[in-house]
Formats: C-alpha cells, structure tokens, sequence
C-alpha cells in the first residue's frame, strides 16, 4: 500500500504469510496422492535427499492433511 497524501512516500510492507504450511510448519498437501506426486517430483529432480531415508507419505497429526517425510531405512 503507498500513501502519496505527504510529500514523502510511504511504503507499508505486509509480511506474506507461507504458503502450503501446515500448523506444524511442515509443508502441507490436501491428499495422500498429491503428496506422493510431490515425492515423486523430487525423486525426478534429484532433490529427495534419499541418503537421510525413504522418502514416504503420512498423515499429519494435527490436522487433516499430508506430509512427505523420510523414514530410515531397515536392514533385513
């Protein structure tokens, strides 16, 4: 917003809230499949960070959406 009314110009900044974040501050997605896509997306990237685990969906425990996190990998 710029207020032109002084002489001086004024520009108020608002702060833009995240995007895509859940209450946790994880990114959030709407469906289990929209966030296996999103998984699937940066496997094809390359930006997994498949060294940190399994890159898997879950549920988030706070609310009613998804997240994509990794889990360590099991020795059989």
């Amino acid at each position: 917003m710029m207020d032109f009314s002084s002489s001086t110009t004024t520009i108020h900044i608002q702060p833009v809230p995240e995007l895509h974040r859940c209450r946790c501050g994880k990114a959030n997605y709407g469906s289990r499949a929209s966030a296996e896509r999103a998984i699937r997306r940066l496997q094809r990237a390359g930006k997994d960070r498949s060294y940190e685990g399994y890159l898997h969906a879950y549920p988030c425990k706070v609310g009613r959406v998804w997240h994509a996190g990794h889990e360590p990998y099991r020795e059989d």
